[in-house]
């Protein structure tokens, strides 16, 4: 268990880039890697080097841009050795152009007392969150939690059971202004 806890401890660390301690800028962070605004094609080059085979790989389209009729890739979904990987993309240019905006991992808590301890892995590593309830990091505070609200944010939800997702995402990148 003890060991357990430090391997998530540890893996947390890594996977989630730096300390919030002067204001958490999200567009600095990553996730196993990934990072908001990448491309399709460096995600899939990233994940092969991490292991997921393509054929674990699945691949969601959806609407892209103005026009309904024209497909792009919207979200990808892909299993990691700790949890899943939901992958969600824009593309302001139509295909080929898609991107990055939200990234969320969901870390499967398999032992007793593992929920708490990834809880108190992310709090030890980005501090006091700018929102409490769900904990939600951003650069930019106002009195009412993240300001602008489509800034890019972390934010941290438990459950449902012993499950707790990481969600990095760029809501201004998914809704740009016109």
């Amino acid at each position: 268990m003890r060991t357990r806890f430090f391997l998530l401890t540890g893996v947390l660390l890594l996977l989630l880039g730096r300390s919030a301690a002067a204001g958490l800028d999200p567009r600095a962070l990553d996730i196993l890697g990934l990072r908001l605004g990448m491309t399709r094609p460096a995600v899939l080059a990233l994940l092969a080097v991490q292991g997921v085979a393509p054929a674990w790989i699945q691949e969601q389209p959806g609407p892209c841009g103005t026009d309904p009729a024209v497909r792009c890739l919207a979200q990808l979904t892909a299993p990691t050795r700790d949890g899943i990987l939901q992958i969600r993309f824009v593309a302001p240019r139509g295909p080929g152009s898609e991107m990055i905006w939200s990234i969320a991992y969901t870390l499967a808590g398999r032992g007793a007392g593992e929920p708490e301890m990834i809880r108190a892995a992310v709090f030890e590593r980005f501090g006091p969150p700018t929102i409490r309830d769900p904990p939600v990091w951003c650069a930019n505070a106002g009195t009412a939690g993240c300001s602008p609200s489509d800034q890019p944010q972390l934010i941290y939800r438990e459950g449902p059971g012993t499950s707790s997702t990481l969600t990095l995402s760029d809501p201004a990148a998914f809704h740009p202004a016109p």
